[in-house]
């Protein structure tokens, strides 16, 4: 594990971390089915710190998941890969290295554009917070390998009358939750880490609320937390656009 960062006097820590972490990159990826659910993890290193966060989707039995991996696997590849890539924004934080070698996938200067335009944004109050003065064009810069190629080759029309509803445990989802039990659509409830009223949240929505309830388990890989006690880059980041990502893909295996 990397050692305490000390930059040179009079110089920020931001320039001093680029300088020392030219690259981070974004090595591989992987899923699997495992009982009734989807379990990912990401490889990304920079330097001599390597780090692994994984995530876990665990549906009800009221969704065959291995079915649906049958007929999806390309485009679950797809999601999977792009999950990582909004996964990544939480750890290249730390070092804010001026490039991100992707070296599991292709992406087009075009979803260059699109990624860059996501991170910078999303890590507004990021760069506020720790004094960095930076603009979009040059904050970091995407290289990537010419193959695998995820290509948008499936399409799925929106299942009638079915409802994907993601609860946070805030007023706004119960009022959600109460609002949409007057319709007679079929709706599944969507948890990330879930605190109690969360669940309480979910729970309200009828007495079969296990047979509709949808669990993430995100795992923030511990080193970046040493990281961070050791003085490394930390702050907020884009975490409404990851919850979007996990959403698409259960979106998948609820649209049948």
């Amino acid at each position: 594990m990397a050692a305490k960062i000390k930059p040179a006097k009079g110089v920020q820590l931001f320039d001093h971390l680029r300088e020392k972490y030219p690259e981070f990159v974004y090595q591989s990826f992987e899923w699997e089915v495992q009982k009734n659910g989807i379990a990912m993890a990401f490889n990304f290193a920079c330097s001599e710190i390597t780090l692994r966060p994984t995530s876990t989707i665990l549906f009800p039995k009221s969704i065959e998941v291995s079915k649906m991996v049958r007929s999806r696997k390309k485009f679950i590849d797809n999601i999977v890969f792009n999950i990582g890539l909004i996964e990544l924004v939480s750890y290249w934080k730390a070092t804010c290295s001026p490039v991100i070698q992707i070296e599991c996938g292709s992406i087009t200067k075009a979803q260059e554009k699109w990624w860059k335009h996501l991170y910078y944004h999303g890590l507004g109050e990021f760069f506020y917070l720790n004094n960095i003065s930076t603009d979009e064009d040059s904050f970091v810069s995407m290289q990537s390998a010419k193959q695998p190629k995820f290509e948008c080759n499936q399409r799925f029309k929106p299942a009638e009358n079915k409802l994907l509803v993601p609860i946070g445990g805030g007023k706004d989802s119960l009022a959600s939750v109460h609002i949409l039990s007057e319709t007679k659509d079929e709706k599944y409830y969507l948890l990330k880490n879930p605190t109690q009223a969360a669940k309480d949240s979910a729970k309200s929505s009828g007495k079969d609320h296990a047979r509709k309830t949808i669990f993430i388990k995100r795992v923030i890989d511990r080193k970046l937390l040493a990281l961070n006690a050791q003085g490394y880059l930390n702050g907020h980041t884009p975490f409404s656009a990851m919850l979007a990502f996990y959403t698409t893909l259960t979106s998948v295996f609820c649209n049948t």
